[in-house]
């Protein structure tokens, strides 16, 4: 699954990639290796949680191609809560309280994908479903993919209105005829490509 978020993509969707899985698994490992009686391991821990933190960015950016500056920034608080609630550092620095932990993991954790989230918005530029998209998708919400849509697939287009509570667009491409599901587009993202 690719971890740029999109605003097709659903609130699952969405907590997986601002979930920093990768991350989280590495500083489990190094975890691992760091028992409290070791000398210096409060500096330890911490200088491990850090270069990771610092990495985060990096790695969504060069190894899983996520575009969005926000997104980084909100991966990385993730990964900062999610060692507060595992204790780490934190726990050897005396400042871990675990029912806090447990708290801000589950606030964090259920609101996060509600304000990160681009929006669709009338104007922007898309690109339509690369390949036909199967005809369940689409289906949940009433919108069926008419086989007259076959030659806008792969097109780019501009939205020129969304409704909502369908979850559908129109677009300029095809005059407004046709009611686009958002699972079937792709927006453009700075550089001219999708996601």
């Amino acid at each position: 699954m690719p971890r740029q978020i999109e605003p097709t993509n659903r609130y699952a969707d969405v907590l997986v990639k601002l979930i920093p899985t990768e991350i989280i698994g590495a500083y489990m490992v190094i975890a691992g290796f760091i028992s409290p009686g070791l000398p210096g391991a409060r500096w330890i821990a911490l200088s491990a949680s850090l270069v990771l933190l610092v990495i985060i960015p990096f790695y969504l950016r060069m190894i899983l191609d996520v575009q969005r500056r926000d997104q980084w920034i909100f991966t990385s608080v993730s990964f900062v809560v999610w060692v507060y609630w595992m204790g780490g550092p934190f726990q050897l620095w005396g400042i871990h309280i675990p029912q806090i932990a447990s708290i801000i993991l589950v606030l964090w954790t259920l609101l996060i994908p509600l304000v990160n989230r681009p929006k669709i918005v009338r104007g922007q530029v898309v690109r339509i479903a690369t390949n036909k998209p199967d005809l369940i998708e689409g289906t949940e919400i009433g919108v069926v993919w008419d086989e007259e849509m076959d030659r806008y697939v792969g097109q780019w287009a501009r939205i020129t209105s969304y409704d909502k509570m369908s979850r559908t667009v129109k677009l300029n491409v095809d005059g407004g005829k046709y009611a686009w599901s958002e699972e079937w587009i792709r927006i453009a993202t700075f550089n001219g490509e999708t996601k």
